[in-house]
């Protein structure tokens, strides 16, 4: 084949794909070093873009994986501030003054508040899972955010120290017991 004649296309009507090679040059062993060659191949931006990502497929995987990851924290954490505004709601509703509201690393976000009766204490500790299933099941048209609101509100219920759950048993043991005094949470 000579270079600068016409390009000889062995799979007929492939240049009607926009994303297949237009024309393509079949090359002699001693010309794949000229440049000048090289000028009879026509290759249009869409198979430039497949062939990255078919290159970069594993970066592909990772954004698979990393978007849905990234969703979860963000809507884990939409849930924990709307979860905090559910303590907060409780506590303001039964006219307890907030203190302080802030974050910990190894608490998360956190509230401060005047000390009420054991049944102010309990509807405080109520209002934060409350709102989480309230959240939950509104949440119909983005079931990511109503998992992430579930699963919030379960995590706090349960009775380890430190967490709603907690708060709720000793708030629920000093009204059975009957105890008018006020324990420090």
């Amino acid at each position: 084949m000579q270079i600068g004649a016409p390009a000889v296309n062995p799979l007929p009507g492939l240049n009607r794909f926009p994303f297949c090679i237009r024309e393509l040059s079949l090359f002699r062993s001693d010309d794949l070093f000229n440049l000048s060659a090289l000028q009879h191949i026509e290759i249009s931006p869409a198979v430039v873009i497949i062939e990255f990502a078919h290159m970069h497929s594993h970066l592909i995987n990772i954004v698979r994986w990393l978007y849905p990851f990234c969703q979860g924290v963000g809507f884990g954490v939409i849930a924990m501030l709307l979860h905090e505004c559910g303590h907060l709601f409780a506590a303001l509703v039964l006219g307890l003054r907030i203190k302080n509201v802030g974050m910990k690393w190894n608490k998360g976000l956190y509230t401060v508040r005047q000390q009420g009766t054991p049944l102010q204490n309990l509807l405080v500790a109520l209002g934060g899972p409350l709102a989480n299933l309230i959240l939950f099941a509104a949440a119909s048209r983005v079931p990511l955010f109503g998992l992430a609101n579930f699963c919030y509100a379960l995590a706090n219920m349960l009775p380890i120290e430190g967490s709603d759950g907690y708060r709720i048993a000793l708030c629920w043991q000093q009204l059975r017991a009957g105890e008018p005094t006020i324990k420090k949470l």
